[in-house]
C-alpha cells in the first residue's frame, strides 16, 4: 500500500481519536431532527475505523487499476513504437545498402520516404546531403546537411561535408567555423587543417593560413611528408609575395620570396621572380647572385636562362658562355650535360658562331633528330655530294635545334608550353613547368 492510503487511514484514525477525547462515553448520531442513537464510544472508533479501511483499499484498488490500465496502454505504445523503429531501420538500411551500391536513384527515393516521417533523421539527411551533391542541386545538399549538423553537432563525418558544402558556395567564413567545430574533437588532424589552410588561402587571410600550415609540418610523420609541406609552406609565401606585388608593395614582396626560399630552398618561382625584381630594380649583381643560387639549389636551366637573358641585355656575351661552360663542367649527371650543351648550342648559334656550335653539340652522345640530320650531312660531304643536300639537312638541323630548345611540359598534365612560366597556363598548377628537349 502506498504511503499515500496510509496517510488516509490515520486520518480517519485520528478523526476518531479526536471524537473520543470530546465523549469518551458515548456518541450520540442524528438520524432526523427529533431522532438520535447513543452509540458506545468503543464501537464508534472501531466503526469508524473499519470505515477508513474500507474506503483506503477500495481508493489503492482504484489507483492500482488506474495504473494497470496507464501500463497496458504504455506497453501497447512501446510495442507499437518499436515495430515502427524495426520497419524505419530496414527501410534505412536498404538505403544505405542502395548509396554504397552507387544505385543513387532509388536511393534517394527511400531516403525522401523516411525523411518524411522522420525529418530529423541524421542518416537520411546525410546521404540525401550527399546524393543532391552529386546531383549538383548544391543549395539542397547544403540545407540537409546544416539540418544533420544541427542534429548531430558533434559528427565528424558530418560536419566535415557539411564544410564541404560551404567552400563550394563561396562561403568561407562559415566553412571555418564548421572546421573549427571538428578541430576541437580532432585538433592533431592534419586534413582538418588542410581543409582551414585552403579556406584561409581563399579568403586571403595570410596570417592564419601560416599559423595553419606550420602546425601541419610539425605534423609530419616522416622526411617525405615534412618535404612536401615545407614546399606547400614555401608556395604560400609565394603567393602570397604576388598579392603584395599586385599592390606595388615591392618591399614586402621580397620579405616574402626570400621566406619562401627559406621554407624550400628547391622551390624555382621564388627564386625566379626574386631576379626578376632584382634586376627590375637596377641590382643586377645581386640578381645574378640570386639566379645562381637558384641553379645551384634546383638543378633547373631556368635560372641559366635568366642569366643569359639579362647578361645579352647588358652586352655580356662572352660572360654568358662562361656560365654554361662552368655549369657543364660541374654537372654530374649525362642527362643534366647534355642539356646544358644543348642551351649552349643554342646561345652560340644564336650569336652566329656555327663552328662553336658544331664543336659543342658533337659532345652530345644522344641519337636525336636532328643530330641524325648533322650526322647524315657528314656522310654527304665524305661522299663528295655537290647536290646541296649538306647545307640542306645542316640548316633544318639547325633550325630544328632552335625551335626545340627549350621547350618545357608540365609534369601535371603534361602539357607543352613555349617558355617557362611559374604556373602551367594550362592546369594552373604552379611551379609544374619543367625543361624538355625535342631532340
Amino acid at each position: 500500500m502506498s504511503l499515500k492510503f496510509i496517510l488516509i487511514l490515520l486520518l480517519f484514525t485520528l478523526v476518531s481519536t479526536y471524537l473520543a477525547f470530546l465523549n469518551p462515553h458515548e456518541v450520540e448520531l442524528f438520524i432526523s431532527q427529533n431522532r438520535s442513537i447513543h452509540l458506545p464510544m468503543v464501537l464508534f472508533i472501531f466503526t469508524f475505523i473499519l470505515f477508513g479501511v474500507v474506503v483506503t483499499v477500495l481508493l489503492n484498488w482504484a489507483h492500482q487499476f488506474k495504473k494497470a490500465l496507464k501500463r497496458s496502454g504504455d506497453n501497447f505504445r512501446e510495442k507499437r513504437e518499436k515495430k515502427k523503429l524495426l520497419k524505419l531501420d530496414q527501410l534505412y538500411e536498404k538505403a544505405e545498402n542502395l548509396v554504397n551500391a552507387g544505385r543513387l536513384d532509388k536511393a534517394q527515393l527511400l531516403l525522401e520516404r523516411i525523411l518524411e516521417n522522420h525529418p530529423n533523421h541524421i542518416g537520411a539527411l546525410f546521404h540525401l546531403g550527399n546524393i543532391m551533391n552529386s546531383n549538383g542541386d548544391r543549395e539542397k545538399a547544403l540545407e540537409l546537411h546544416s539540418i544533420a549538423a544541427r542534429q548531430a553537432p558533434e559528427n565528424i563525418k558530418i560536419l566535415s561535408h557539411l564544410a564541404e558544402d560551404y567552400s563550394a558556395a563561396g562561403l568561407p567564413a562559415k566553412e571555418i567555423k564548421a572546421l573549427e567545430a571538428i578541430k576541437r574533437f580532432s585538433a592533431d588532424s592534419p586534413e582538418v587543417l588542410g581543409k582551414m589552410r585552403d579556406s584561409y588561402l581563399k579568403n586571403k587571410n595570410w596570417a592564419q593560413a601560416t599559423q595553419a600550415q606550420k602546425k601541419i609540418l610539425a605534423l609530419a610523420g616522416n622526411d617525405e611528408q615534412r618535404s612536401r609541406e615545407k614546399r606547400c609552406l614555401s608556395e604560400m609565401a609565394y603567393i602570397k609575395a604576388l598579392d603584395h606585388l599586385e599592390k606595388g608593395q615591392k618591399d614586402i614582396a621580397i620579405f616574402e620570396l626570400k621566406r619562401a626560399v627559406k621554407a624550400d630552398p628547391g622551390f624555382l618561382p621564388a627564386h625566379v621572380k626574386l631576379g626578376d625584381i632584382q634586376f627590375a630594380a637596377g641590382e643586377a649583381r645581386s640578381a645574378l647572385k640570386t639566379f645562381k643560387t637558384g641553379y645551384e639549389k634546383t638543378g633547373s636551366p631556368v635560372c641559366l636562362l635568366r642569366i643569359e637573358n639579362h647578361l645579352v641585355g647588358a652586352g655580356q656575351h662572352e660572360e654568358v658562355i662562361k656560365v654554361y661552360r662552368e655549369a657543364i663542367g660541374k654537372a654530374a649527371a649525362d642527362e643534366d650535360k647534355e642539356t646544358l650543351t644543348l642551351l649552349l648550342g643554342k646561345f652560340l648559334l644564336g650569336q652566329g658562331q656555327p663552328a662553336e656550335a658544331i664543336e659543342t653539340l658533337k659532345g652530345i652522345s644522344s641519337n636525336g633528330v636532328f643530330l641524325h640530320e648533322l650526322l647524315l650531312a657528314d656522310a654527304y660531304l665524305e661522299n663528295e655530294d655537290t647536290s646541296g643536300q649538306v647545307e640542306k639537312l645542316s640548316r633544318s638541323a639547325f633550325e630544328k635545334a632552335k625551335a626545340s630548345i627549350p621547350a618545357f611540359v608540365c609534369n601535371q598534365c603534361h602539357t607543352p608550353a613555349s617558355q617557362w612560366q611559374d604556373h602551367c597556363p594550362t592546369c594552373n598548377r604552379l611551379n609544374s613547368l619543367s625543361p624538355s628537349f625535342c631532340r
